[in-house]
């Protein structure tokens, strides 16, 4: 059987554009999936790229470009500058995990829940009641949100 490992953050614009095909592509094609939500900002550091606010203006303009070309081809809304962006992804990457070993709801549909409620609906994923509502929306137990053990930790590797 196909399986997809797929390295995702739960703050990035491209995630949610993404949508859920990844997963759609997974059903057509009978693959598993293997969701392993990292620390994009993190990662920036680590490879030599330089974190989105950072980046010189022009870079930063032709990124908002880019993203909204990429919404208007999938038929998404997207607010190109989020209130709640960037934001301490940890809170939801742990719950998202949590989700993923106790099962019983649609990861593919978390994981868009996130990234919309970031990209598309003012909602700030490291907050408990944002979080608590995506799992819920996914069909998971809410209860698995442990944010307020985050709230003040900025990770410091890639989750």
């Amino acid at each position: 059987m196909a399986h997809i490992d797929y390295y995702f953050a739960t703050i990035s614009p491209y995630t949610y554009l993404a949508g859920t095909g990844l997963e759609e592509i997974a059903a057509k094609h009978g693959a598993t999936i293997a969701y392993k939500p990292f620390d994009i900002m993190a990662l920036f550091g680590r490879t030599g790229g330089i974190p989105p606010k950072e980046r010189h203006r022009n870079r930063q303009k032709y990124r908002l470009q880019d993203m909204a070309r990429s919404a208007k081809k999938v038929g998404m809304p997207l607010n190109l500058q989020p209130a709640y962006w960037p934001t301490n992804m940890a809170p939801s990457s742990y719950a998202f995990i949590a989700a993923q070993n106790a099962g019983g709801g649609d990861l593919g549909a978390l994981a868009h829940g996130f990234t919309r409620a970031v990209w598309a609906e003012e909602r700030d994923i490291a907050q408990d009641d944002v979080i608590r509502d995506c799992l819920t929306a996914a069909g998971f137990d809410p209860s698995l949100a442990i944010v307020d053990c985050w709230k003040a930790r900025k990770p410091t590797r890639a989750i």
